[in-house]
């Protein structure tokens, strides 16, 4: 069986640094294939960049088994994926606050970025959109994991709230954490998390 897990970056970050190399190791203890995924994130925007993300999935050989790891909007990508590809197991970490159900929730200021940022504009697909849209139909295992200290996450307050649009869920926190997936207590939880994903 051919198992592969598909590598999404933070935003403005390639897959050759450090923090995912050793995401990447941790997979592979797992016998599952580490596929990196880079964004061209100078090139048009997040709709874009979501269907460079699929050219790049479907110009590859097919998989038997497909798993997916993201960080911050890398994350926000894998979720928008698991709607056209299934996946086993889904891993999002400090996934940005950008889709319908987060802006019921943000605090004044963070609306207001959000109308300037997305408003009338083609990117605004995913802040009008409900997450459970992309999750209504799909099985798969998923881990959401963030830092403590990611206030402008609103400290997991979204993390918590869409979690429930899937079946089989968890949440794992870094008490020390920020937004930062070089962290050593970041990345020990995201080794620990992954060492205990499903064998099959």
């Amino acid at each position: 069986m051919k198992r592969v897990a598909y590598i999404l970056p933070g935003r403005g970050q390639k897959t050759n640094i450090e923090p995912y190399q050793r995401v990447a190791e941790c997979y592979a203890a797992r016998g599952i294939t580490p596929v990196f995924l880079d964004i061209p994130w100078k090139e048009g925007g997040m709709f874009d960049q979501v269907e460079n993300v699929i050219d790049q999935i479907e110009a590859m050989p097919p998989a038997d088994q497909v798993h997916f790891f993201g960080f911050s909007l890398g994350a926000v990508f894998a979720m928008a994926l698991c709607h056209s590809i299934e996946p086993r197991t889904m891993m999002l970490c400090s996934m940005s606050p950008i889709f319908a159900e987060d802006r019921a929730v943000m605090w004044p200021w963070m609306k207001r970025w959000a109308r300037r940022r997305y408003d009338g504009k083609r990117d605004g697909w995913l802040s009008y959109t409900p997450a459970a849209e992309y999750t209504k139909e799909n099985n798969c295992s998923v881990t959401f994991l963030y830092g403590k200290r990611e206030w402008w996450i609103l400290n997991g307050l979204v993390q918590d709230r869409r979690r429930f649009a899937f079946v089989n869920s968890e949440v794992h926190i870094v008490p020390t954490g920020g937004h930062n997936i070089g962290g050593i207590a970041y990345l020990s939880t995201v080794a620990a998390a992954i060492h205990y994903l499903p064998k099959n």
